[in-house]
């Protein structure tokens, strides 16, 4: 994906919403992250999440160490609604409390642990500082490049600066097991020029890649685009993924029709939401906190759980003695 160029990303002239009006206010070198905070709390929702969960994967996993350990510990495809959810859950957690919040710093702690325990099985995909750093400057660009390819306006700079110090300010919490990250791109450009950098190099392709996009568009499908619905899912999704990047994760193609219906309808949202923007219902905030997210959660986590109890016995009867 060719990366937008600094003159590119401009400032646009202050909206009418009071939500647009403070985010222009606000300093992003010293208030970015009450600008975070707004822009998830307002712009964003589970589907938007979702939708952007599925295709940076794709991304982030260019590098094979990425995809060996999803596809080794095999909750990307077991448990693909729990892995969202707990995604979701510390990702959208931190945008609204800030990366500097006690409960941010205990989360990430913990994914930390994590990424740490993991690491013993698979030690060459946590020790890369490059791959985390590509890792946030993805989850940084990655509503810019959505905006590229179906060729609306390019985002405020301001909002693409504030999204650098905050994913800057995590990356020295969340980092390999080498230590904190001391090659974080230092600007926003410099951001920029690193993931198209990363993205050009000639990776071999590997099943892993393909294992983790079929992974990410089922989880998507299974939320929002079931049955005969699930190729407008992979159409969605596939319609942000670069074509260089589908071919090294050895992606099955969408339809070219539903994409460019996909890209047409995300051209014109934009092009209404930047000129009127229509709030939410509900900030995103008090939905995380709500009986319905909280309802959809034990759902999606007990259907999981079950199936796996189901598998585990099964795994158990083909091994009993005859």
């Amino acid at each position: 994906m060719r990366s937008p160029t600094p003159q590119s990303m401009h400032r646009r002239p202050s909206r009418g919403h009071w939500v647009n009006r403070r985010l222009d206010e606000l300093d992003p070198e010293t208030d970015y992250a009450e600008m975070i905070r707004l822009i998830a709390d307002y712009k964003l929702n589970a589907f938007v999440f979702d939708l952007l969960y599925a295709f940076s994967f794709h991304y982030i996993t260019l590098p094979a160490t990425g995809s060996r350990a999803i596809v080794g510990t095999g909750k990307a495809e077991q448990r693909p609604q729990t892995r969202f959810l707990d995604t979701a859950d510390a990702l959208l957690q931190w945008m609204l409390l800030g990366p500097d919040h006690p409960s941010t710093r205990e989360s990430v702690q913990r994914i930390q642990r994590m990424h740490e325990g993991i690491a013993r099985t698979y030690p060459d995909s946590f020790n890369q500082e490059e791959d985390f750093v590509y890792t946030y400057a993805v989850f940084a660009l990655a509503t810019t490049w959505v905006r590229e390819m179906v060729g609306a306006s390019a985002a405020p700079r301001n909002e693409l600066i504030a999204f650098h110090h905050f994913w800057r300010d995590i990356s020295d919490q969340l980092h390999s097991t080498a230590g904190p990250a001391t090659t974080f791109p230092v600007t926003v450009d410099d951001m920029i020029v690193l993931a198209e950098q990363i993205e050009s190099r000639d990776y071999a392709p590997t099943p892993d890649g393909r294992l983790v996009s079929d992974a990410m568009i089922d989880q998507f499908n299974a939320r929002y685009f079931p049955g005969r619905l699930q190729p407008l899912g992979r159409a969605m999704v596939l319609a942000f993924v670069s074509d260089r990047v589908q071919r090294r994760q050895q992606v099955r193609p969408a339809n070219p029709a539903l994409v460019g219906i996909v890209r047409t309808a995300f051209r014109a949202l934009f092009f209404f939401q930047d000129r009127i923007f229509v709030p939410p219902r509900m900030p995103l905030s008090e939905i995380l906190n709500s009986r319905e997210w909280e309802r959809e959660r034990k759902h999606w986590r007990t259907q999981e759980r079950s199936r796996s109890n189901q598998r585990v016995t099964h795994r158990r009867q083909l091994s009993a003695p005859a």
